[in-house]
């Protein structure tokens, strides 16, 4: 079960006076250091007691209790399934862009599998009927693509303002590379020679174009990889310890063409944080390397954070720290979970921890010296799940009347 927020634009634009009468959710739920089951037993217990008429659904109630635990998930891993669109060789200059979806396979999860997808209209008898169209997988369209960085532990594809999403990132814990999928002439897997006959051959081509060792980018392992969706050939990367950078993609688009990654602004997440200095070994953050990177606002501003911080950075000349936002108050132990950018508004965004969702407000720097700048908490919503299930995730859509849906899951 998850939990649904839907929001407006009315509401969007009507959240600061909402905010001047609503006070921020300032409690948090305590973690418990028991066992789940001994939990479960105990509140169902006190269940029965508080509420004897529930007596005839003990059954459920039981099942319920001996349900298995969420399972430990290394937070080295981000989404592992994603759809994008592959580039049709054959109609370079036209509009047509196949959706494909990405996902890892083979033993250790260290192979890429590309599946292209088509628009399947389903309907109920009645001919002018309700119908739904969906994406299904051709299986007759399979690509793939073998590395030697071991176990894929991200995929993720661009989004530009005209909604293209060509270009491709798989991180690894030692490199992350690019690609510009097309759709063309069936050719052999991207595969050893010895795993051919594992893997056919196919008119899908996932085409590596550009790799971004942890060696270049002065990095111990990359954490998270996020294109810059007002700039398709622009990316970002941040690893274990908080160190982030940008890169830009150079080069022509035509086929199997190398492209050459060019070097931008860079920074660590400690970069101007001043409310007190902290030995980056001993913050109780930094215990499992957990960092996500996502720009927001607009093409100069970015947002890094790992379990404890949001530091927002504008980018427009030196990066400079805007005012962020620390989680939680001394002596909680609520962390971030989860964050996404917002699909009604990219000055918003998600944050999800342990105890609570917040919708934070990020302002630019912009010509009005006055306004402040940065991280602005408008809302949190206290979504009383398990506190120690570090696998939930926070979901964005946006349907055709303009209305936000959150979810987690």
């Amino acid at each position: 079960m998850g939990v649904l927020l839907t929001f407006t634009e009315q509401h969007i634009r009507q959240i600061q006076p909402i905010t001047e009468c609503l006070p921020l959710s300032t409690q948090t739920t305590p973690r418990e250091e028991k066992h789940g089951s001994v939990i479960a037993k105990s509140q169902s217990k006190g269940l029965s007691k508080s509420h004897p008429e529930m007596f005839p659904g003990n059954e459920i109630i039981a099942s319920l209790v001996n349900a298995p635990q969420a399972p430990n998930f290394s937070s080295d891993f981000g989404t592992l399934m994603t759809i994008g669109q592959a580039v049709d060789s054959d109609r370079l200059s036209g509009q047509s862009r196949p959706s494909i979806a990405a996902i890892p396979c083979g033993e250790a999860g260290h192979v890429l599998r590309l599946v292209r997808l088509r628009t399947q209209k389903y309907s109920w008898e009645a001919q002018n009927g309700p119908s739904l169209s969906l994406l299904d997988p051709d299986y007759k369209d399979q690509g793939y693509w073998m590395g030697s960085g071991g176990t894929i532990r991200q995929i993720t594809f661009s989004e530009d303002e005209n909604g293209s999403r060509t270009w491709l990132a798989v991180r690894q814990s030692s490199v992350t590379t690019i690609y510009r999928p097309f759709l063309g002439q069936v050719q052999p897997a991207a595969v050893p020679t010895s795993f051919r006959n594992t893997y056919p051959p196919s008119r899908l081509s996932a085409n590596p174009v550009a790799v971004l060792t942890t060696e270049r980018s002065n990095s111990k392992s990359h954490r998270d990889v996020s294109f810059n969706p007002w700039y398709a050939r622009q990316f970002g990367v941040v690893d274990s310890t908080g160190l982030w950078s940008i890169w830009d993609i150079e080069g022509n688009q035509s086929r199997y063409s190398t492209q050459k990654l060019t070097p931008g602004k860079s920074g660590d997440i400690h970069d101007g944080y001043e409310p007190e200095t902290v030995s980056r070994q001993l913050e109780p953050d930094s215990r499992n390397g957990w960092h996500r990177m996502l720009w927001v606002c607009d093409i100069n501003t970015i947002v890094v954070c790992n379990r404890r911080h949001i530091a927002v950075f504008d980018l427009k000349v030196t990066p400079s720290r805007l005012h962020g936002v620390d989680f939680p108050a001394a002596g909680s132990p609520d962390w971030i979970l989860d964050i996404k950018r917002s699909l009604a508004d990219p000055s918003h965004m998600f944050v999800l921890t342990t105890a609570r969702i917040f919708w934070i407000e990020i302002v630019p720097v912009g010509d009005d010296e006055k306004t402040q700048t940065g991280a602005k908490i408008l809302l949190s919503y206290r979504h009383f799940r398990d506190a120690n299930d570090e696998t939930l995730r926070l979901s964005c859509l946006e349907d055709d009347t303009s209305t936000l849906l959150l979810t987690m899951a």
